[in-house]
């Protein structure tokens, strides 16, 4: 008869217990070690996340906090449907806002062949900003899978908080760089070793932009959210910083087309502003070089806009205003007025239909003093476009049709005018009156 010997025994279980308890560290310590080599070595999200994955027994997924899946297992495993995380978090919210381990939850729908879940908060401080999520499917979950969750969430929150804080570094050094920009100091040896170790390409023609927002605080965010935005609407690097007269931005640009680049930029600065409250100046392209020249003429866009209120958000660009800019920008506005009433006055106390004449003004100036064009664009005979040149003439004594100073203090003018709230006629698009005579400015009054 065959006996067993207690001391055999007992040394066999604590033989097992022992090979057990040394197969767990190991495997913690491959894990952590895995981890801690992934983190430190600078990896992104989707390395980090495919370390955990490959060393994970069940399918996981990551939430965000509306319940968005972020990334998962399911491409790599096959045969797995995402579950509904509204399910899952509803239960787990309660139980992991007490506790610091990992919840198990049932699985509440018939979805897929999970019978339960892990889930575990992924942190920023004290902000749950994801939810890591593991599947219990084939093999019932034990203490390692508990183990795993709990490390893998920890690991992810520590990434989320280390690529914060770089950002926001280069965020800041970004913005000390714009600022350097502005005001000058592009050719310091420094500066340009700077700009290489933050991405940004000095080598590159760029557009500045002036952005006021001194009556709508808050409704832009800061300079590098703005930038950003823009970045993201005109697909170019933007770099900014806030200024003494708003946020200023600076737009890498191509220098090819330069007139059709600016006003692409002009579109997407006035798609992102808001209907009122803010106003904007933008320059001509620029070198390098020259970006403190550029954001001095982006400051006159925004000092002519200044000086004559508006009820709606206005974005202007140095070729909009023309040579008004300087004038405008620089001059005594008393002076500014008698220059436009000595200009134009003569229009508004004609008695005649001046509307008529200064729309035909405008026009005529839009199109490059073309005679033939002006007819089109108006869709009259370009007879009628000479008569009323012709009278504008008799009542100004300007020469628009030949003589190049007329046209100048005509189309300076106009530009002056128009800047009294309401669009400049030569730079929005135009409306068609029901007369058949499109009308490009409003009545206008003496400035």
């Amino acid at each position: 008869m065959l006996t067993s010997d207690p001391a055999a025994d007992c040394a066999g279980s604590c033989h097992r217990q022992l090979h057990n308890r040394f197969d767990d560290l190991t495997r913690r310590h491959d894990l952590e070690t895995a981890l801690a080599e992934s983190l430190g070595g600078g990896s992104d999200f989707a390395d980090l996340f495919g370390v955990i994955v490959d060393r994970a027994r069940h399918t996981l997924w990551l939430f965000d906090t509306r319940g968005g899946e972020v990334a998962s297992s399911v491409a790599r495993v096959g045969g797995l449907t995402t579950p509904k995380a509204s399910a899952i978090l509803e239960d787990v919210i309660r139980t992991v806002s007490r506790t610091s381990t990992p919840a198990v939850v049932d699985a509440r729908v018939s979805v897929g062949p999970a019978r339960r879940y892990l889930v575990d908060r992924v942190v920023n401080g004290t902000d749950v900003v994801g939810w890591l999520v593991m599947a219990e499917v084939r093999h019932p979950f034990d203490r390692f899978d508990r183990h795993f969750v709990e490390r893998a969430a920890a690991y992810l929150s520590m990434h989320h908080r280390l690529h914060r804080a770089v950002r926001r570094s280069i965020s800041d050094l970004t913005v000390e760089l714009a600022d350097r920009l502005i005001k000058g100091h592009s050719e310091t040896v420094e500066l340009r070793e700077e700009a290489d170790r933050l991405g940004v390409d000095l080598t590159v023609f760029k557009v500045v932009v002036l952005v006021d927002d001194s009556r709508v605080v808050g409704k832009l965010g800061d300079a590098t959210t703005l930038a950003r935005r823009l970045s993201a609407r005109t697909r170019a690097d933007v770099i900014g910083t806030r200024t003494a007269h708003g946020i200023a931005l600076l737009v890498d640009v191509n220098e090819g087309d330069r007139h059709g680049v600016v006003d692409f930029i002009k579109r997407a600065v006035l798609a992102l502003s808001p209907k009122d409250g803010v106003q904007a100046g933008i320059s001509a392209v620029c070198s390098p070089v020259d970006i403190s020249d550029a954001y001095a003429e982006a400051c006159e866009v925004v000092e002519c806009l200044d000086r004559f209120d508006a009820d709606h958000s206005r974005v202007v660009t140095a070729h909009d205003l023309g040579p008004a800019r300087v004038l405008v920008a620089n001059g005594n506005i008393a002076s500014i007025r008698r220059y436009v009433q000595h200009t134009l006055g003569a229009l508004w106390n004609s008695g005649e239909d001046e509307q008529v004449l200064l729309d035909t003004l405008v026009e005529f100036s839009h199109s490059g003093h073309s005679v033939r064009k002006t007819a089109t664009a108006m869709a009259v005979h370009e007879n009628t476009v000479r008569q009323r040149i012709s009278r504008v003439k008799k009542l100004t004594g300007l020469d628009v049709a030949s003589d190049p100073s007329d046209q100048l203090a005509v189309h300076t003018a106009l530009t002056i005018v128009t800047l009294r709230n309401r669009p400049h006629p030569l730079w929005q698009n135009r409306n068609t009156r029901t007369d058949g005579v499109r009308s490009v400015i409003p009545r206008p009054s003496p400035v």
